[in-house]
């Protein structure tokens, strides 16, 4: 995923748990179009990966520059994306997003009453609409939800009541603030969420249905597969000045190498995750963790033993890095 210009914009809403907050500007910054452009080229040419317009808020960007970055993306790829809190959309944003084949990921952790870490009533009320008017025009969505305390026992009410005009949805979980929720509670929620992914209708919930594409022997999410802290493959950042950084749920602003190295998984191989039947699908889970695995091992560990059952998949422990080999003459 190229994620451009994260960090570079303001945003518009004052999220208590984003953990981008440290990146905002206090108003929209200078940026070169010219070498955000290059870049993009670049690493589309190199990795082929999904081209993401992405802020701070980046419906605050001039008209002309959201269509010159969707552009952009559709010239190289036949389509682009956007994510948005969605509260300032409007009819002439609708108009690029047809025209650029614009996937639209809204970020809304549900009802009224469990979006208030987000938005007020009111500017909920307004994302809900937005979102009918973007189904009207049959533009693709995909619904962000950050888990956190106060909304996971709403989350999958939530769902079926969106499910009616949106398919797609996009369960993440906070890890920072107080708002966090135990490994436990996770995985009920993962679990019940499970349950309603495995029945025949047709909506698609992340994470649960790239845990079961994971255990059937596919690449996963970023954050339970091989990536390196230190050159996120998964997630890439460009700056203002198009320089390419880490992705930002890292303590790392701008170092980055193209040529990943693996060190962290060797030690988690043969230390944290020693003999896990879980291991070689969910090598430890966030690279944020570094050298030590996902503080949310336990949901991940119960979500495969649930899911496994079910799929009638027997998982064993498969050593991936048997020697240092690998990890000699690393940048760090």
């Amino acid at each position: 995923m190229i994620l451009i210009l994260e960090g570079a914009l303001k945003c518009d809403r004052n999220c208590k748990y984003c953990y981008q907050k440290i990146l905002h500007g206090e108003g929209t910054l200078n940026y070169n179009k010219e070498a955000i452009a290059n870049t993009v080229k670049f690493l589309y040419n190199r990795y082929k990966d999904e081209i993401v317009l992405h802020g701070g808020e980046p419906l605050l960007l001039p008209l002309q520059d959201i269509e010159y970055f969707l552009r952009l993306s559709y010239e190289l790829s036949g389509k682009s994306s956007i994510c948005t809190n969605g509260l300032l959309i409007n009819e002439d944003h609708i108009k690029l997003f047809k025209k650029y084949k614009t996937s639209v990921a809204v970020s809304i952790d549900g009802f009224p009453k469990q979006n208030i870490l987000r938005c007020t009533k009111e500017e909920t009320e307004k994302t809900l609409e937005n979102i009918s008017s973007l189904a009207s025009e049959n533009i693709p969505i995909t619904i962000m939800i950050v888990a956190h305390k106060l909304n996971y026992n709403y989350i999958f009410d939530f769902i079926i009541s969106m499910s009616k005009i949106v398919k797609h949805f996009k369960i993440n979980h906070e890890t920072l603030t107080s708002y966090s929720i135990s490994p436990t509670i996770l995985y009920l929620l993962w679990k019940k969420l499970a349950k309603l992914q495995l029945l025949p209708i047709n909506i698609n919930i992340d994470p649960i249905n790239l845990f079961i594409s994971n255990l059937l022997g596919h690449e996963a999410e970023c954050f339970n597969t091989l990536c390196d802290p230190y050159c996120t493959q998964n997630a890439k950042r460009i700056l203002p000045n198009g320089k390419v950084a880490n992705c930002s749920v890292l303590p790392i602003e701008t170092l980055y190498t193209f040529k990943p190295t693996y060190k962290r998984y060797y030690i988690l191989e043969k230390r944290d995750c020693r003999n896990c039947k879980y291991w070689n699908y969910c090598y430890g889970g966030c690279a944020a963790y570094f050298y030590h695995k996902d503080r949310y091992c336990y949901a991940f560990y119960k979500i495969y033993d649930f899911l496994a059952d079910i799929l009638h998949i027997n998982c064993q422990f498969r050593e991936v890095f048997s020697n240092e080999d690998n990890i000699r003459n690393l940048p760090f």
